[in-house]
């Protein structure tokens, strides 16, 4: 699988800046933002499944210290 980091993209786009279009290099920098997006999904769903779930807990725990009290 290629793996194709910000600096190589860079140093592409240096070596290849006479050649390359404004339009190209726009549709490469969204193709770049969409395919990282896509790639770290993952990661953002899980934490944001962590923070609801913290969110409960709390509630729970502040719903049954009120009990106590």
């Amino acid at each position: 699988m290629w793996s194709v980091t910000t600096s190589d993209c860079a140093v592409f786009i240096a070596t290849m800046l006479g050649r390359v279009t404004l339009p190209q290099l726009l549709f490469a920098s969204v193709l770049g933002i969409a395919g990282g997006m896509y790639i770290y999904q993952p990661i953002f769903e899980q934490y944001s499944r962590n923070q609801k779930e913290l969110k409960e807990k709390m509630k729970l725990a502040q719903e049954s210290e009120e009990k106590r009290n």
